[in-house]
C-alpha cells in the first residue's frame, strides 16, 4: 500500500452536515481556486504531512458550502493526459434552503504535482506534447525544475431552494441533471445555458464565475420524505430510478423520445424495501433491470416489466445498514455493496442466483474491511475491471485490486529490510488487506468519490467531503 495523509478526527452523521461556510464571505461567493496543498496539514487532530511522492497528481478544491454528492459532465473531450481539466454538477448542503445552488464547476490546469518527476513515459510523452502551454502556465524554481500550475476554476451556480442529496447527470444527455432534494423532490435540470458559459464555449481571457435562476424542467414530488437514491438508466436514455427514507422506490420514463424530454411519464412504484432506500443502480447489460440496497440490509435487483415485487431478493446481505452499491460495467457480473460498519463485499450475481433460487440466501464473492467508519460510496474503475474505490466517513478513500493475492516471498523482502522492528512491521502487513492499494486521507466525513477517465487505460479520482473536493491520482493507479 502507498501510504497516503493521516486520518482527521472522527466524522459526524453518515449523510448529511449541517455547517457554516468555509469561505469568509456574505453566501454570494462560489467555490475557491484549489492548490496543489504542499504544506503541512493541521487540525484538531493534530498535526500530519501527505508524502508528496505517492502522488502523481493532488488538488484540494475549498467551496462555500460543503457538498454532498457531484457528478462527473461529459461536456468536452476527456482528456487524455495530464494536465487534465474537469467538468463537474455539485449539489450544496447550506445553513438554509435559499442559500443553496447547484454548482456547474470546470477545473483546468490540473497538472501533475509530484516534483520528484518520476511520471511514467507515456506521461513524459503527453507533457512534451503540451510544452508550449505548459511552459506558460508552470513557472521554473531557482534550480529550473518546473513548478506545477496553479490549477483554475470556473463555475456556474444555479439557485436551488433546499439542500441537495444527490446530483446525477443523464449518460446519454450529460446536460440533463437530476438532483434529489431535501425538501421532497426529484428536480429536473437543464444546465445546457450554465455549459455555455463555460470553457470550451467561453473565453479563457478571464475568470467565470456567475449566478443564475433556472426552474426544473419537470418535478417529481414524493410526499414529505427526502431521499438518497437516485440513478439513471445506461441504455434506455431518460429512464430514472430514485428511492427515499420510507423506502419507496419508483421509476420514470420520458414521456417523449430523446431523454430530454421536459415531461415524464408517471412513475412506477417498486414495493419490497421497508426501511430507507440508500443507492440504486441500474444493470449496464439489460435495459429493464436495476438493484437497489437499503437499510433493511437487503439488496434487491428488479425488473420494470414485472410486476408484485423484486425478482431476486438478498436478505441480510450485510449485517448492518447497507449504504451503497456499484455494478461493475466491465465485468458485469459483479456487484458491490458497502456498508455501516466500514466493510464492503462483492457479489457474483450468477452465483447469487443460483444460491437464492435454491435456499433464499447468498453468499458474497469477497468481503473486504479496512474502514473505521461507515462506507459510503462505491465505485468500479472506468477501465480497470478488477479495481475499485470506496469512500468513508473516517476521512477516507480505499483503492483496491481484488486480482492481487497476498505474496509470502514480497513481504519476507520487507521484512528483511524492517530496520529496527520488523515484528512492527510484520503485523502491519497482516492487518492490511493484499488487495488494498492505496488510501487517500486528509478530508473529514468523505461523502462520494468518483473516477474520471484519463485517456483509454488510466484515470484519475475525485472525492467531496465536508470540507470540499479533492482531485487526485495516486502514483500506483
Amino acid at each position: 500500500m502507498v501510504p497516503g495523509k493521516r486520518r482527521g478526527p472522527k466524522s459526524r452523521s453518515r449523510r448529511q452536515w449541517r455547517s457554516s461556510p468555509t469561505t469568509a464571505d456574505d453566501g454570494e461567493n462560489g467555490p475557491a481556486d484549489g492548490d496543489s496543498s504542499e504544506q503541512e496539514s493541521v487540525d484538531s487532530a493534530g498535526a500530519g504531512v501527505y508524502d508528496e511522492s505517492a502522488y502523481k497528481m493532488r488538488f484540494e478544491l475549498n467551496v462555500e458550502w460543503p457538498c454532498l454528492s457531484f457528478d462527473v459532465v461529459r461536456a468536452g473531450n476527456a482528456s487524455a493526459a495530464l494536465p487534465a481539466e474537469v467538468w463537474i454538477v455539485a449539489g450544496t448542503q447550506a445553513s438554509a434552503p435559499a442559500k443553496n445552488s447547484l454548482n456547474v464547476l470546470h477545473l483546468s490546469r490540473l497538472g501533475s504535482t509530484n516534483k520528484r518527476g518520476d511520471a511514467d513515459e507515456d506521461d513524459d510523452e503527453s507533457d512534451e506534447s503540451d510544452s508550449s502551454s505548459d511552459s506558460a502556465e508552470s513557472p521554473s524554481d531557482a534550480k529550473g525544475a518546473q513548478r506545477p500550475a496553479t490549477p483554475h476554476l470556473d463555475y456556474v451556480r444555479i439557485r436551488h431552494n433546499g439542500s441537495i442529496n444527490r446530483v446525477r447527470c443523464l449518460p446519454q444527455v450529460p446536460h440533463v441533471v437530476a438532483a434529489w432534494s431535501d425538501q421532497g423532490s426529484v428536480g429536473i435540470f437543464d444546465i445546457h445555458e450554465a455549459l455555455r458559459l463555460l470553457p470550451p464555449t467561453a473565453s479563457r481571457t478571464e475568470r467565470i464565475a456567475t449566478t443564475m435562476t433556472r426552474s426544473p424542467s419537470h418535478r417529481f414530488q414524493t410526499g414529505t420524505a427526502e431521499g438518497f437514491a437516485l440513478d439513471w438508466s445506461p441504455l434506455s436514455a431518460g429512464w430514472l430510478a430514485f428511492g427515499d427514507c420510507r423506502g419507496r422506490l419508483a421509476v420514470a420514463g420520458p414521456a417523449a423520445s430523446g431523454g430530454a424530454a421536459a415531461s415524464w411519464s408517471a412513475q412506477q412504484p417498486l414495493a419490497g424495501h421497508d426501511q430507507s432506500v440508500e443507492d440504486i443502480q441500474w444493470s449496464p447489460t439489460e435495459a429493464t433491470v436495476l438493484a437497489s440496497c437499503s437499510c433493511d440490509r437487503s439488496i434487491r435487483f428488479w425488473d420494470t416489466r414485472q410486476s408484485g415485487g423484486a425478482a431476486l431478493t438478498v436478505p441480510e446481505a450485510h449485517d448492518c445498514d447497507i449504504n451503497g452499491i456499484a455494478w461493475n460495467r466491465i465485468d458485469t457480473h459483479l456487484l458491490a455493496s458497502g456498508d455501516d460498519a466500514g466493510g464492503f463485499c462483492v457479489w457474483d450475481l450468477r452465483m447469487v442466483n443460483s444460491q437464492a433460487s435454491a435456499n433464499g440466501a447468498a453468499e458474497p464473492a469477497g468481503s473486504f474491511r479496512y474502514h473505521d467508519a461507515p462506507v459510503t460510496a462505491l465505485e468500479w474503475h472506468p477501465h480497470e475491471s478488477s479495481v475499485l474505490c470506496a469512500s468513508s466517513a473516517d476521512g477516507s478513500v480505499s483503492i483496491w485490486d481484488l486480482s492481487v493475492e497476498r505474496d509470502p516471498e514480497e513481504e519476507a523482502i520487507a521484512l528483511a529490510h524492517a530496520g529496527d522492528d520488523p515484528a512492527a512491521l510484520q503485523e502491519w502487513l497482516q492487518r492490511l488487506p493484499p488487495q488494498l492499494l492505496f488510501v487517500h486521507q486528509g478530508q473529514v466525513d468523505v461523502k462520494e468519490v468518483h473516477w474520471h477517465p484519463l485517456g483509454d487505460t488510466s484515470a484519475f479520482l475525485l472525492s467531496t467531503a465536508l470540507g470540499g473536493l479533492h482531485v487526485f491520482k495516486p502514483i500506483n493507479i
